[in-house]
């Protein structure tokens, strides 16, 4: 009886072409929009004067405060479950990109009366190759099919790393063949490839302390490190 022949999975290439959009840090919870303004920020230290950000026009409702920082290379939202600071300068490190992770460690340590349920840590970018749709297709699929008789013709994948069972504490990457335009009013061209996005989610106790909450924020470098890594490697 002739034996069928295994599918092939394509051999790990390594991705050097790259690049990333932006990073942006999200905490959880139960907010007042309108409680945050400009004023607010720096009158309690959050943003230091010597730190000479210039804010553009506040957009204030109930529902949703929100304003672009130093002409769009940061943003700041927030809604009344989630407080998102936006990096889009993100890794050319400017001025404002500079102080990211220090922004994010104030908002917590400065608002410590709020209750924070959970942290989630992202990225956003794009691996530059001629054909995504192809190419994950390729590594991942192989010459089979999942259902015979019916091809696939577009797949996206989701893989979850469960980094500290303790915590819960797990990385989330998304990967999807398209194209990725500019994020914010930073102007830069859109490219085509693989998607990606890196989410560290961590549920937070009621009762999480500051400093546990900046502990994860000081790990934001070798976060990407990781990414980096498994993005280069995919």
């Amino acid at each position: 009886m002739p034996t069928k022949s295994k599918a092939k999975m394509s051999p790990k290439k390594s991705l050097n072409q790259f690049e990333v959009r932006n990073r942006s840090v999200v905490l959880l919870g139960g907010f007042s929009p309108q409680s945050f303004s400009g004023e607010m920020l720096i009158a309690n230290e959050i943003v230091p004067k010597t730190w000479n950000w210039k804010f553009g026009d506040f957009i204030s409702t109930p529902a949703l405060t929100m304003v672009q920082i130093n002409g769009g290379e940061l943003e700041f939202r927030v809604e009344r479950n989630k407080i998102q600071l936006v990096d889009n300068g993100f890794p050319k490190q400017g001025s404002g990109s500079k102080r990211f992770p220090e922004f994010a460690k104030r908002i917590v340590q400065k608002q410590s009366y709020l209750s924070f349920l959970a942290l989630g840590i992202n990225f956003l970018g794009v691996v530059i190759v001629e054909d995504g749709e192809e190419y994950i297709k390729s590594r991942f699929l192989g010459d089979r099919d999942i259902t015979p008789g019916h091809p696939v013709s577009t797949l996206g994948l989701s893989l979850v790393y469960m980094l500290d069972t303790d915590t819960d504490r797990r990385l989330v990457v998304k990967l999807d063949p398209g194209s990725i335009e500019s994020v914010g009013p930073l102007s830069m061209p859109t490219s085509t490839g693989i998607v990606f996005q890196g989410n560290y989610h961590v549920p937070l106790a009621p009762d999480a302390n500051v400093k546990s909450i900046t502990t994860h924020l000081n790990g934001m470098d070798k976060d990407w490190e990781l990414l980096e890594e498994i993005v280069r490697t995919i």
